[in-house]
């Protein structure tokens, strides 16, 4: 009895029969390439948020230290309680653009994350591609061909 092949001679030999087939490189670089765009913008997205995000702390703590100097400096109460207001009225200002950037990060994610899809068949049996650009030319050409 033959022993089945390891996971490794499995990859090979499904590798071997992509390379040698035209259509299902092209197919699987045009994928990787949408893959690397896809993570790209994701990166690009997540570094908008997270530099908003982290000029608001730089904001809250300067306006903290100021409170803390006026704190140290005035006496009167009425300057005080006029002061600790605004600092915390700026603090739900920067609460509130939170919440919108944090709203619009997850907007570009979702659509990042869920682009058009369709179906197809070719030499290596079935399979699913993903792709941004749904009804061009080529994936509906693709899209004919896996019906017929």
């Amino acid at each position: 009895m033959t022993e089945p092949p390891s996971p490794a001679e499995t990859i090979e030999h499904w590798a071997k029969r992509v390379m040698e087939n035209d259509q299902s490189r092209k197919l699987i670089g045009e994928q990787t390439e949408r893959f690397w765009k896809a993570e790209d913008s994701l990166v690009s997205d997540f570094h908008e948020y997270l530099d908003g995000w982290f000029k608001r702390r730089h904001d809250a703590a300067r306006s903290a230290i100021e409170f803390g100097q006026l704190m140290g400096e005035q006496a009167e109460g009425a300057v005080l309680i006029k002061a600790w207001t605004e600092l915390w009225s700026k603090a739900m200002q920067r609460f509130n653009e939170d919440a919108q950037a944090q709203a619009e990060f997850i907007r570009k994610l979702a659509a990042n994350a869920a682009p058009n899809e369709f179906a197809m068949e070719f030499p290596l049996g079935p399979m699913r591609f993903v792709g941004n650009e749904r009804n061009s030319e080529k994936e509906a050409q693709l899209h004919d061909r896996a019906g017929e």
